[in-house]
């Protein structure tokens, strides 16, 4: 009589999930938890009340349940709660987890694009971008490369001043720095008039988001380099302190800063 069976010890529960999105399927098999241990159907779908029971015997208790997210085979790009565009990955099976963050909020986007990925649009990273044929704009790949000319420069200065424990050259990296980051908000605020445009598609602007980031805390490790450098000349444990009284203490650091905020100038925008 099935309304008198119960689960028994060593009873696997088979789990079928169904994603709505992609049409992908999976099947996860567990140990049955120990408190379901003798209990019955009924009490089964009362402890898995969001799933359809489709299976029950003793040894076996199969269940099934449709999602309207993305499967584990994919990254999904859509907002988060306040808005702004996150990578989400379908780690566990039955719900999606925040991979990282984004510097683009949704309401930026044209109105049909919010609305395309306000339910999330999943891709299979850079592989897919790279099945679609992603090229950057000119414009981005021009703006690219000043900003990867100042990173260029940083490194360089960093290294010098911390091989030679050269002040005068870690005296320049945070000026630099500085630029870098402005250089970052100015090219994320394009991109973002770019896809407003039509110009830029969201999958190569998840790239370059990434790009920008990388970039930057690239220049910020520099940074801290250079402090270390400038902090065990003078024998002072605070970096903090150092790199706020480098910017502070006379005309040197303004000067520097000038001089690179004229070198590495991104060029003016244009519709490509």
């Amino acid at each position: 009589d099935a309304a008198e069976t119960k689960l028994a010890e060593g009873c696997q529960v088979v789990q079928r999930m169904i994603y709505t999105p992609c049409g992908h399927e999976t099947t996860r098999r567990q140990p049955l938890p120990q408190e379901l241990i003798g209990k019955t159907r009924a009490e089964a779908e009362a402890a898995y009340d969001d799933w359809q029971i489709t299976g029950f015997s003793a040894n076996e208790l199969s269940m099934e349940q449709t999602f309207d997210f993305y499967c584990a085979q994919h990254q999904v790009l859509m907002p988060d709660a306040s808005g702004m565009l996150c990578v989400f990955e379908n780690r566990y099976g039955d719900a999606l987890a925040l991979v990282r963050t984004l510097d683009t909020p949704l309401s930026a986007l044209p109105e049909a694009v919010q609305e395309e990925l306000r339910a999330g649009k999943g891709f299979a990273s850079a592989e897919e971008l790279e099945r679609k044929g992603l090229t950057f704009s000119g414009s981005a790949l021009n703006e690219l490369s000043v900003l990867t000319a100042a990173v260029r420069e940083i490194l360089s200065l960093s290294l010098k001043a911390f091989s030679g424990q050269d002040p005068a050259a870690a005296q320049q990296v945070e000026p630099l720095e500085q630029v870098i980051d402005t250089l970052k908000e100015q090219m994320r605020t394009r991109h973002i008039l770019r896809m407003q445009q039509g110009t830029c598609s969201i999958e190569a602007g998840f790239v370059l988001s990434d790009l920008l980031t990388d970039l930057e805390r690239t220049s910020d490790h520099c940074s801290n380099i250079a402090g270390c450098v400038i902090d065990a000349r003078e024998h002072n444990l605070n970096l903090h302190e150092t790199l706020r009284q480098a910017r502070s203490d006379d005309g040197s650091f303004q000067h520097t800063f000038e001089h690179y905020v004229q070198k590495y100038q991104l060029p003016i925008p244009s519709n490509g």
